[in-house]
């Protein structure tokens, strides 16, 4: 029978703990690099003002003829009982 060396037991102990702790800095640099980026592509506030859609016509927005609708809406569209007691009928 072959005989280990007392030190191959001491290499692979290291071996398996450089694994463990590179795979571990690797994890959290990939998590940390990747959220700063993420987060930049959100906006800060949102395009619309209250006094901006307060002034807002129709007649003055140019995009205006590509916000309407094609599709008549029913009647019936929202089916199941009703949630709230107190809401009005219309």
């Amino acid at each position: 029978m072959k005989r280990i060396k007392p030190d191959y037991y001491a290499r692979t102990q290291w071996k398996r703990k450089m694994a463990v702790w590179m795979s571990t800095a690797l994890l959290a640099a990939s998590l940390t690099g990747f959220a700063g980026e993420a987060e930049a592509a959100q906006p800060h506030s949102s395009y619309w003002y209250p006094n901006t859609l307060l002034e807002w016509s129709p007649s003055t927005d140019k995009d205006a003829r590509f916000n309407r609708g094609t599709v008549k809406l029913e009647d019936q569209r929202i089916q199941g009982s009703k949630v709230n007691g107190n809401a009005r009928r219309k």
